[in-house]
């Protein structure tokens, strides 16, 4: 099952998009991008090899992570600290 999350994020004038997806178990990480007017302004991937291993893997352990993810980069353009 493929998770996403979609903000539009406001700050000042400017409104950032934030996205984050799951690339899925052939490629098991975690992308989450941060756009301005179409333009990719930072990114972050983060992998879950590991984890999809584990027996304490499961759909709603992944969206829980996603989401973690998701809302740790919505903070960051809030705070004004985007990451490289």
């Amino acid at each position: 099952m493929v998770f996403g999350f979609n903000s539009n994020v406001p700050v000042g004038k400017v409104i950032y998009h934030v996205q984050t997806e799951d690339r899925g178990p052939n490629n098991p990480v975690i992308d989450t991008t941060i756009y301005v007017g179409g333009r990719v302004l930072a990114k972050r991937t983060t992998s879950y090899r590991d984890f999809l291993a584990s027996p304490d893997f499961s759909d709603s352990e992944l969206q829980a992570l996603l989401e973690r993810q998701h809302q740790q980069l919505i903070e960051e353009v809030r705070t004004g600290r985007l990451p490289e």
